[in-house]
């Protein structure tokens, strides 16, 4: 598989680069780069500027070359991401059968390099073959824009996970201002005031850089001795004054729901919950990570009995109740042998887990397979080894390409894109990259990050991709840079340095989805003539189901033209049209359909034209 990677950008600020290197010796774990001063600190804190793009559909009859048009209002490295509806085909695809296709669904086709742009209007141009460099072929297509501003340092955001950093940041928008949660859980420094698992409490819009310890920490400890959690604590989704924990194993192992209290900064059991405010694990499994969604919380179950038993596990939110288990043992065993050639076989994860509407997304740092599910447990694809993309790789293999080996260090992180387009993880065998798998487990592209931002550290960190259409939106990712410092470390030297936060960086990242086809209708010119003025018509039919026809015109030589459709709380739904057009009579076709591709709730839209200073709006309604 053609490999998409970006260069490594630095600037003039840093000192001479100091390349990374570890023990390539299978029993030797890293304690990290060893930057000496080449890292470059964020030069804005604080100040946020989230990445919008567009894009529309694409006429194409497949011959040739394809130009896809984009908007961006930022400078960032585009990827394009090509997909065939309507396919029926199963089974093994990509290199070393990679990607495990279990259900019918969009198929990857193939991705543009990635490619630097400026703000503003811009094209990418797709070659018309696939993966394997075979021509695709007329078809209907769809894509995905995909827009990472990897190129500008990023933002400091505030304080991070520390100091092992396997624990997913929490961003709560709904408070003001919004307040960051990430939590230490590794080791307990009593004379310093932390204890193993105390959360750490920041803000957003906080200038860390004049302001490095401008952060609580606040106790974890709510009625037991040695608390301790690998996967940190998860805000509930309806009701943010509940928080949800575990310790992960042992003998008061499970799931824990907890309510915030303010005044003493900690946490109290809801002790209604459960057992005495916890759902207990059983047969010394383990839940690692967990994510609340309606009236359940998923759990990454990965199990420890003699027969294991691996599974996504959904876990009542009052009762504590495990209402379901959708078993995916075959996944995530490993078979292992002792010195005497006797085999024993054990689970390996899941230990990883991504909720959206769309699906549930797995990973483990032990096992090398990612899944996709439906809300119905159906595993919909497996990315295993093969396409680098979050792979298990030998030290020798590792070696080759500069990067870290062995066998324990796989996914430290999976995040799913809302749309559930793609997901992000963060593969510990080349710590500074995070991969981006496409609809159908592909192993789409690759965001690398300039080495001079500090690398995350391979082993233990957890990413947040937040998209709200807020202001806020954009990928949050840690690495091992001291917040209160600015120096780099684990917190081992702790006579001559704090035991505190890392850094959270915030890079801006956005998607945008179109079609691509011979039959595409999106905007046709009804008629070449001169009008005498810009105009916007009704929507016909309106009410409509399950499309409706906006005819414009346009008065000038050329002009450029943006066509949008709002809900009725003025949040953009889909783009129509965004591009420079010539004199004439023109229509647009909206199927119902948001950006993303779903089709939309009943009720009523509006739509909007822009186009030099004439602006107009008119309402639509849909009916299902």
């Amino acid at each position: 598989m053609r490999k998409l990677r970006i260069l490594a950008i630095s600037w003039s600020i840093a000192a001479l680069a100091v390349g990374a290197t570890w023990a390539q010796d299978e029993q030797t774990y890293p304690s990290g780069p060893d930057y000496g001063d080449a890292f470059e600190l964020p030069d804005i804190s604080g100040e946020f500027n989230p990445m919008a793009v567009s894009t529309q559909d694409v006429a194409y009859d497949g011959n040739g070359s394809v130009d896809i048009p984009f908007t961006i209002n930022q400078r960032a490295t585009v990827w394009v991401v090509i997909y065939r509806k309507g396919s029926s085909e199963t089974g093994e695809r990509g290199p070393a059968g990679a990607w495990l296709r279990l259900e019918p669904q969009d198929m990857y086709i193939a991705t543009t390099p990635g490619q630097v742009s400026e703000a503003g209007d811009g094209t990418v141009t797709w070659d018309g073959n696939d993966w394997e460099g075979n021509a695709a072929g007329a078809g209907d297509y769809e894509f995905d824009v995909v827009a990472v501003n990897n190129l500008d340092r990023p933002v400091l955001a505030g304080p991070g996970a520390g100091p092992s950093g396997f624990t997913v940041p929490n961003i709560d928008t709904s408070q003001d201002p919004p307040e960051i949660w990430v939590q230490e859980y590794e080791r307990e420094v009593p004379d310093r005031g932390h204890k193993a698992g105390d959360m750490v409490r920041g803000t957003l819009g906080t200038d860390y850089l004049a302001n490095p310890n401008a952060w609580e920490r606040w106790n974890f400890d709510f009625g037991f001795e040695g608390a301790r959690t690998l996967g940190g604590m998860r805000i509930d989704d309806q009701d943010r004054e509940i928080f949800w924990t575990s310790n992960h194993s042992g003998e008061l192992g499970g799931l824990y729901k907890i309510r915030i209290n303010r005044a003493a900064q900690s946490w109290d059991r809801v002790t209604d919950f459960g057992t005495d405010g916890y759902s207990p694990n059983a047969n010394g499994d383990r839940i690692v990570e967990y994510q609340p969604k309606g009236d359940v919380v998923f759990n990454a179950l990965w199990g420890r009995q003699e027969v294991p038993f691996n599974a996504v596990e959904l876990r009542d939110k009052t009762t504590g109740e495990i209402t379901q288990a959708f078993d995916i043992t075959e996944f995530y065993n490993v078979t292992r042998v002792d010195d005497d050639g006797n085999e024993s076989v054990s689970g390996a994860g899941p230990a990883q887990i991504s909720v959206t509407d769309d699906g549930i997304w797995v990973s483990s740092w032990a096992h090398p397979n990612i899944l996709r599910l439906d809300h119905d447990g159906n595993v919909m694809w497996a990315n295993r080894n093969g396409d680098l993309c979050g792979d298990a790789i030998s030290n020798e293999e590792a070696a080759a390409i500069g990067a870290l080996g062995g066998s324990r260090i796989n996914n430290l992180g999976v995040t799913a894109d809302k749309t559930g387009n793609l997901v992000f993880i963060n593969a510990g065998s080349r710590a500074a990259t995070i991969s981006a798998l496409g609809r159908d487990g592909a192993c789409a592209f690759e965001i690398e990050f300039p080495a001079s931002w500090g690398l995350m550290r391979p082993g233990g960190t957890r990413f947040l991709l937040l998209q709200e259409d807020g202001p806020y939106d954009g990928l949050y990712t840690r690495n091992g840079i001291r917040l209160e410092t600015f120096t780099y470390g684990y917190g081992d030297d702790e006579t001559s340095n704090p035991y505190g936060p890392h850094l959270l960086l915030y890079t801006p990242t956005a998607l945008a989805s179109g079609k691509l086809g011979a039959d595409i209708t999106a905007i046709l010119e009804v008629a070449a003539s001169t009008p005498d003025a810009y105009s916007l018509g009704n929507a016909t039919p309106n009410p409509f189901n399950p499309s409706t026809v906006i005819e414009f015109t346009i008065p000038d030589v050329e002009a450029h033209v943006k066509l949008q459709v709002f809900n009725a709380a003025g949040q953009l739904v889909a783009t129509l049209a965004d591009q420079t057009m010539t004199a004439g009579k023109y229509r647009a076709d909206w199927d119902a359909r948001d950006a993303s591709g779903k089709l939309v709730s009943s009720g009523v839209y509006y739509y909007r034209m822009e186009a030099g200073s004439f602006v107009e709006s008119r309402a639509m309604t849909f009916l299902k």
